[in-house]
């Protein structure tokens, strides 16, 4: 048997809140939950539209694999091979390069895939996005709601943090990365008619030839 010694610094308890007025008004800070019927309804509404976002990214998986491959993408190998040495000999090397060149071949046909239904659906990211983005972000972490319903205290109070986020480069270029994923997604998810074509329920892959047949003419 193993004695094992420990020592009990403190004991915390958790009781579950009164659902009150004030327990409201400090959960949902905008005002418009009041009772526990409107609480279960914005929940219902949050997990809702976290399942379509679910969903959504599921589908896109699916949709490009099937994109994937049905095109035929032929890429002048021997340039790629012969740029990617160059640029970045510290990590691609001719030795390596042939080992490794399936994968890399199989993500930049996948890049060429994406800009094509990004330039298809009009897709762009500005910098006022951005600034959103980031603002909706901030206010529903630190107050749960969007920073629309914010008072004008709560606004000023995030201003040296927004500030200070969006002259780092790699924030900047992450929220770039996620908004542009998302609405690449709902252009792909919009071109099939996915939800007046198809139930929710059915498989993917006929949801994913609907798309193949949308894009087929585009990408060849």
């Amino acid at each position: 048997p193993v004695k094992v010694r420990a020592t009990i610094d403190a004991i915390h308890h958790v009781e579950p809140a009164v659902m009150d007025g004030d327990f409201f008004a400090q959960a949902f800070p905008d005002g418009e939950v009041k009772d526990e019927t409107a609480m279960r309804a914005r929940l219902k509404e949050q997990i809702e539209r976290n399942y379509e976002t679910q969903e959504k990214v599921q589908y896109r998986g699916k949709a490009m694999e099937a994109l994937m491959a049905d095109m035929e993408i032929e890429l002048p190998d021997a340039f790629v091979k012969k740029y990617l040495i160059d640029r970045d000999p510290a990590n691609y090397t001719a030795e390596s390069m042939e080992e490794r060149y399936p994968d890399l071949q199989k993500s930049l046909c996948f890049q060429l895939v994406e800009n094509t239904i990004a330039t298809d659906g009009n897709v762009n990211v500005t910098r006022e996005d951005i600034l959103s983005y980031l603002q909706n972000y901030m206010a529903f972490n630190y107050f749960g709601q969007t920073y629309g319903n914010l008072s004008e205290e709560q606004k000023h109070s995030m201003g040296s943090l927004m500030d200070s986020m969006l002259q780092q480069e790699k924030t900047v270029n992450n929220v770039y990365e996620n908004i542009y994923f998302e609405r690449v997604t709902d252009v792909i998810f919009e071109k099939g008619l996915f939800v007046k074509q198809f139930p929710i329920k059915e498989s993917y892959e006929a949801i994913a030839e609907a798309c193949v047949s949308d894009y087929k003419d585009i990408i060849e």
